[in-house]
C-alpha cells in the first residue's frame, strides 16, 4: 500500500506545479477552459520504465541544485546579492563544470549575452557574460541607481572567436536555444560578476 501512496504521489506532484507558455495547450470545452499541462516525460505502455523516468528526473533535479543554495524569492528581488551569494561565492561547485549545470541552478532568465574578445591570443573567445535584460538596455542601466547585474564565465578553453561571432550576429546578442546548446557543453574556469563603484 506504502509503495503505491509514493508512486502516486510521484506522479501526482510530476503532473502538478507551474504553468508555462510552451508546455501549456488550451481547449474550451462549453462555457469552461481547461488548461493541460504536459507531462515532464512521454506517457508509454510500460509504467514501471515511465515511473523509473520520473524518479530519475527528480533526483537529477535535486542533485543538481548545490546545498547551500537559497532560492531567489529569499532576497526580495535582489538580483545581485541572488548572483553573488549562490554563484560568485560559491562558485567552486561549477568550475570544472559545464555551464548547463549552471544553468539549471539558475532562476533568473537570461535574456542576451555578449562574448568577450581576447588581447593576447588571435581568434580566442576567453568568457562569456551572461546578461538578465537585453544588450539594448546596458546604456540606460548603467545611468540608472540599479545598476546591471551580470554572470562573466571564464572557459577552461577559449572559444573559437569566429564561431562566437558568427552565433552572436545571427541572434542580435539574444540568447536562445541554439546559444544554450552552443555554450551549454563549454567547462567553467571561473566565474566573477561586474563591480561597480559606489
Amino acid at each position: 500500500m506504502k509503495k503505491h501512496l509514493i508512486i502516486l504521489l510521484i506522479l501526482f506532484s510530476s503532473c502538478s506545479g507551474q504553468l508555462r507558455k510552451p508546455d501549456t495547450k488550451s481547449s474550451d470545452l462549453g462555457n469552461s477552459k481547461i488548461i493541460l499541462k504536459r507531462p515532464d516525460t512521454t506517457i508509454s505502455k510500460n509504467k514501471s520504465a515511465n515511473l523509473e523516468s520520473i524518479i530519475n528526473k527528480r533526483t537529477t533535479l535535486s542533485l543538481n541544485q548545490n546545498k547551500s543554495y537559497i532560492k531567489f524569492k529569499k532576497f526580495k528581488n535582489d538580483s545581485l546579492r541572488y548572483i553573488q551569494t549562490n554563484f560568485i561565492d560559491n562558485k567552486n561547485i561549477y568550475i570544472g563544470k559545464d555551464l548547463n549545470n549552471l544553468l539549471k541552478d539558475l532562476e533568473l532568465s537570461v535574456k542576451s549575452y555578449i562574448p568577450s574578445s581576447s588581447y593576447t591570443q588571435n581568434n580566442a573567445s576567453p568568457e562569456l557574460i551572461l546578461l538578465f535584460y537585453p544588450v539594448n538596455q546596458i546604456p540606460d542601466k548603467m545611468h540608472s541607481r540599479f545598476k546591471p547585474v551580470n554572470i562573466i564565465i571564464d572557459w577552461v578553453t577559449p572559444l573559437p572567436q569566429d564561431s562566437v561571432l558568427i552565433l552572436m550576429n545571427k541572434s542580435k546578442n539574444t540568447w536562445r536555444e541554439e546559444e544554450r546548446k552552443f555554450y551549454g557543453k563549454r567547462i567553467i574556469k571561473d566565474i566573477f560578476t561586474t563591480k561597480y563603484d559606489k
